[in-house]
């Protein structure tokens, strides 16, 4: 009986340290509850007044001042923590920092025809830097402010082969005519598209040519050209286009061209181009599966050229690693009919390099100094 008396005493003794214990968690779960399941649907109120959706719901509830501490930390000291049981802490307003003006930049104020003169210094030359990336430093200025915006494209568009290469970059043109049309006459040398166009990207490049009256290098496929001269939106002084390729069953007549430029495709256009003085085409080698097809497209050309002035073919010389823009010699010379060129390119030159050089005079009518071009 003693034994049994003994044992009960000593476990009455140690669950004396297991109820203050049991007190202390407690007081602790009552000043600072779990989470439950239901608490996990509940809205979160931020007390700066802007709930992102990607922000988690915080695990304590905290006074709106333990949120927001300065340096970031979200953790109370233990004299934070009296003093807010004792009522001390009201959370504060919080102050909304008031918008620092910028200063505005020494650049603007220099006269504007200043201005205009660097920014046109800054346009790219797609001889010395081609392809899409010849454009960076332009881009680059047009997203510093909208003023620096608009006066780049016054002082840049006469100056750059601009290119709308995607139905993004077309439809964004579109808007920008939309609001500043007198930009429109500035553009001087464009590339729409890749020659293939939906009918939504058709009606808006159709109303870009439409502002661009002042158009003299004109590059797209044949749908677009076709779409453009039936509704007499390509301007009467781009005598220069270049056709990326050669779609059957479309009908147009652009009596105004006088030099072509022809990518791919068949060469059976004569009807379509009654002024041309001037053709360039892509010189390609035969082969036993496309040999009777280009037998077909030579003689089309032999048979066109008759009534030109000049003739160009380009050829890709694999052998040439020099990027410095294009060679030239004659292919062939004849009596009573056009003298045919060769032009030969560095194997890497693209479509882009081969039209955009005609920006700074070096492309092909100005290389070949046809009868009725100027020279450079």
């Amino acid at each position: 009986m003693t034994a049994i008396t003994d044992f009960v005493d000593e476990v009455k003794a140690s669950m004396s340290w297991i109820v203050p214990i049991s007190v202390l968690t407690t007081a602790i779960l009552g000043r600072w509850p779990l989470p439950t399941h239901a608490d996990a649907h509940r809205p979160h109120k931020n007390p700066s007044g802007y709930s992102p959706s990607h922000t988690q719901p915080f695990k304590t509830r905290r006074t709106k001042s333990a949120m927001f501490v300065p340096g970031g930390d979200d953790k109370l000291d233990a004299h934070d923590l009296q003093r807010e049981k004792n009522g001390e802490m009201n959370p504060q307003p919080l102050k909304t920092a008031e918008p620092k003006s910028k200063p505005e930049s020494p650049f603007m104020n220099l006269p504007l025809e200043v201005r205009l003169a660097i920014l046109e210094y800054c346009a790219p030359i797609p001889f010395e830097r081609r392809g899409a990336d010849s454009l960076d430093t332009f881009l680059t200025l047009l997203r510093v402010s909208k003023a620096i915006q608009y006066e780049a494209y016054v002082a840049c568009l006469p100056h750059i082969p601009l290119a709308l290469w995607t139905k993004k970059g077309v439809h964004s043109f579109r808007a920008l005519l939309y609001r500043r049309g007198e930009l429109g006459c500035l553009v001087r040398y464009l590339w729409i598209g890749t020659g293939k166009y939906d009918d939504e990207e058709l009606g808006w490049a159709v109303d870009i040519l439409r502002e661009a009256t002042q158009l003299k290098s004109f590059a797209c496929g044949e749908f677009l050209l076709a779409r453009a001269v039936n509704a007499k939106a390509l301007a009467p002084a781009c005598g220069r286009v270049t056709l990326m390729n050669v779609e059957k069953g479309v009908e147009y007549e652009a009596g105004y061209v006088t030099h072509l430029r022809l990518c791919a495709g068949t060469y059976s256009t004569q009807e379509k181009f009654p002024d041309v003085t001037s053709l360039c085409f892509n010189a390609r080698r035969r082969n036993a599966v496309k040999d009777e097809r280009m037998k077909m497209e030579y003689e089309a050309v032999d048979k066109w050229v008759e009534n030109l002035e000049g003739f160009a073919m380009i050829e890709r010389d694999g052998k040439r690693a020099s990027p410095r823009g294009l060679g030239l010699r004659f292919k062939v010379r004849r009596d009573e009919r056009p003298d045919m060129y060769s032009i030969s390119l560095p194997a890497r030159w693209t479509e882009w390099d081969i039209w955009s050089a005609d920006v700074v005079g070096a492309g092909v009518w100005d290389i070949c100094r046809v009868k009725g071009e100027p020279a450079k």
